[in-house]
């Protein structure tokens, strides 16, 4: 992430983000500590641009799937998060010893496991190449640790958009949204309105095409954050190419992603502001082999991708953010109008490696 600072026509840049915070006169509350929350609040804000873009990525990759006819749709995923009254009280259970050897605990390990409270609102509908209204996204409310519902606490990242074919090599659209996350420096929102569009230069290849910005909010339960308010835009291009490898149809592709963030930092002067972006490439690939058989439909493909952020800014000891993500799918079409899916999503860098596992069975009435 590259952090410019901006005030009466005097610019300062850098590539550490504590060195725009040197000079006392212009910051005065720039302290070391001040300078990770300003720096943790600008990751989380950069954050939640690129989800927002990753929405829209989505919707563009079934918008050019062939595969894909059920455009009109709504995809809502309501989530409970766990709170502290959910685990046993039982005071005879407090401290459990596993039998393993200590060099074999996992300190994720969770030896009570809590179950995730999850609602899923889905439906589809054939489009008639006129135009799809869509929405999808994830809701997950946030609790107090006595179990009760705190919004403070809550996440978001939900889009809805409307997209027309322009053409039978491409497709245009438009989308509003609304993100939010919560962290160490407090609770942010990003509102945005936004542009995608896909181009196909050939029947094998694809470019994507997205854009957006909000502005950026701090809630009011945060008054202990570093960053007021501001505004946030993201930009990313995709190139790729489908193409056949006997039976298995293999679509490697690379992106571009960009978020910008301008943020008013608080406490501070309201004519000084911080300027911060963060660019990243991507390279994946995804394989999908169908077999279709008179009983039934298995969809087994795999997604591989890797993404490596190219500026961003490296104070506090960090280095430059790596992730990678192996995601295993199989879909089984059961019997008429009822479809089986199995998803394992892994990723290793980043902030951390996670893992999980994903059973969903729909039907059609």
């Amino acid at each position: 992430m590259t952090v410019l600072r901006l005030g009466r026509r005097r610019r300062l840049q850098g590539a550490a983000f504590a060195a725009c915070l040197v000079p006392a006169a212009a910051l005065p509350l720039a302290t070391a500590a001040h300078a990770a929350q300003l720096e943790a609040a600008l990751r989380t804000a950069s954050d939640l641009a690129l989800a927002a873009s990753a929405r829209l990525n989505a919707r563009i990759e079934a918008v050019r799937d062939p595969d894909t006819v059920a455009m009109s749709a709504v995809d809502l995923d309501l989530r409970l998060a766990r709170a502290q009254a959910d685990r046993t009280l039982d005071p005879f259970l407090g401290s459990s010893e596993p039998d393993m050897p200590v060099l074999l605990w996992d300190n994720d390990f969770d030896w009570r496991p809590v179950p995730a409270v999850e609602l899923e609102v889905n439906r589809r509908t054939t489009s008639d190449g006129t135009g799809d209204l869509w929405g999808s996204g994830v809701i997950e409310l946030g609790r107090d640790p006595d179990g009760m519902i705190a919004s403070r606490q809550s996440r978001a990242d939900v889009a809805t958009g409307f997209d027309l074919p322009l053409s039978a090599r491409g497709a245009a659209g438009v989308a509003a949204g609304f993100n939010r996350a919560q962290g160490g420096t407090g609770t942010l929102d990003l509102p945005t309105v936004s542009t995608y569009g896909t181009f196909a230069p050939t029947p094998a290849s694809f470019v994507d095409l997205a854009a957006g910005l909000g502005p950026l909010h701090a809630s009011a339960a945060s008054a202990g954050g570093a960053i007021d308010a501001g505004e946030a835009g993201f930009a990313t291009a995709t190139y790729g190419s489908r193409f056949l490898a006997g039976t298995v149809v293999l679509s490697p592709y690379g992106r571009v992603e960009t978020a910008v963030i301008r943020a008013q930092p608080r406490g501070v002067d309201a004519r000084s502001a911080l300027l911060a972006s963060r660019t990243s490439a991507v390279a994946g690939i995804r394989t999908t082999r169908p077999i279709v058989r008179p009983d039934y439909t298995l969809a087994p493909a795999l997604r591989v991708e890797v993404r490596q952020d190219l500026a961003r800014a490296q104070s506090l000891g960090r280095l430059v953010s790596r992730e990678l993500t192996i995601a295993p799918e199989i879909e089984t079409e059961l019997a008429p109008n009822w479809t089986a899916r199995v998803e394992h999503l892994s990723r290793f860098g980043g902030d951390g490696d996670t893992r999980s596992l994903q059973l969903r069975l729909e039907a059609k009435f």
